[in-house]
């Protein structure tokens, strides 16, 4: 049996292939194309067990995300959620973006999103998880597999996220130690599924200075 992750990570609310400057742009993005280069892949593919993961940052980005956020009526937020859940994603991590619009909108999208969304490391003031199960086990024909989610600590410097009420961010490595140890038991493979990049580029210097520097 071979079981094939496919993922997609920052889509930032761009469905079409446009920037929506060019009327007629067809760009090298959107969750169109990549929906379309999936179910490809999974036409090609039959035998495969096949395992769709969003890693995040879809929630914001694109003129259209602001629109649906900010201004639209139902129908088009129905939309805009049906869109992600026609790729069939099973799986979901929570990026930094996702917190732009507040958690009373991010609550309502992932109520309405089919997949399943994992994240560790934000919790509340009692340090336990705050907005979805830090794991999920899927049982792919016979075969226990752990997915883990965890969200960059960088998440930090949105203000928006700072004053939100109950809101923690604990940092990766604890979550991981929490978690690891009970997930190693029930499964047979972990896949951590995490919502960031590198602190430190291969020179060992930190990529990211205006937030996190040696010592602090």
């Amino acid at each position: 049996m071979k079981v094939t992750l496919l993922a997609t990570s920052d889509t930032h609310g761009f469905i079409e292939p446009t920037n929506y400057v060019d009327s007629n742009g067809d760009k090298p993005f959107g969750l169109e194309k990549a929906s379309s280069t999936i179910k490809r892949y999974m036409n090609q593919h039959p035998d495969e067990k096949i395992i769709l993961i969003d890693n995040g940052d879809f929630l914001q980005g694109s003129p259209m995300a602001d629109y649906v956020a900010k201004r639209a009526g139902q129908a088009d937020k129905d939309a805009f959620i049906a869109a992600y859940n026609d790729v069939g994603y099973q799986i979901g991590s929570i990026g930094n973006h996702e917190f732009d619009y507040g958690l009373d909108y991010l609550n309502w999208i992932m109520k309405h999103s089919d997949r399943q969304f994992v994240c560790a490391n934000i919790v509340d003031h009692n340090n336990q998880p705050l907005l979805s199960h830090p794991y999920t086990i899927l049982n792919v024909a016979g075969f226990k597999i752990g997915f883990l989610g965890l969200t960059t600590t960088s998440t930090k410097k949105w203000k928006n996220v700072n004053d939100m009420n109950d809101f923690n961010l604990i940092s990766e490595l604890d979550a991981c130690n929490r978690y690891m140890p009970e997930l190693r038991e029930k499964t047979d493979a972990v896949i951590v599924v995490y919502h960031g990049g590198f602190e430190r580029d291969h020179t060992g210097n930190w990529n990211d200075i205006n937030w996190r520097k040696p010592g602090l």
